[in-house]
């Protein structure tokens, strides 16, 4: 959305903050986005008749759209380096999470240790893959690319959406 829209008639503004319109859902497209990952959650989002509506953002307002959106009453999906975006945007603060990177190529990116201490990365899953294929902590569903379908699956039901593994080819 450019800086001279009409905010007035856009569900998820009001003042200078985003307020959040439940019946909908937001989809962040930032630089490094990658549809594959998404692309189970929008169809279970479409077959679960939710409204969505796609935000593109430049690398700069990215954090603080993300920030409008850490409430205890949102849920939040990140898949693969998405995590890394709520990282910096403060929400995955002494929270477990996974991401779809090693902690090492955060650290020097300038991460601190504590920061990542409760991070599940790349290398980490494959030493000891996650069983379910994603993490939840709160309201807050992170995962890396490989379990997309799965991290999909998760996310649709904790907006309510119920979907077999069957939907999209699997649990045969």
């Amino acid at each position: 959305m450019g800086e001279n829209a009409d905010r007035k008639n856009d569900p998820y503004y009001e003042r200078e903050d985003f307020t959040v319109n439940k019946k909908k859902t937001a989809v962040l497209i930032y630089p490094q986005f990658y549809n594959f990952e998404i692309c189970v959650a929008l169809e279970i989002l479409a077959l679960g008749e939710k409204p969505v509506t796609i935000f593109a953002k430049t690398k700069e307002a990215v954090l603080d759209f993300i920030r409008a959106f850490d409430r205890e009453d949102m849920v939040i999906g990140a898949i693969s380096i998405a995590p890394v975006l709520l990282l910096k945007a403060g929400i995955l603060k002494d929270k477990p999470f996974m991401a779809g990177i090693n902690q090492e190529e955060l650290l020097e990116e300038g991460f601190t240790r504590e920061e990542l201490a409760l991070m599940k990365g790349w290398d980490d899953n494959l030493k000891d893959p996650s069983a379910n294929g994603y993490l939840v902590s709160g309201t807050i569903l992170t995962s890396l690319s490989c379990y997309f379908v799965k991290w999909a699956l998760a996310f649709g039901k904790m907006l309510g959406i119920e979907m077999s593994e069957k939907t999209f080819g699997f649990g045969f």
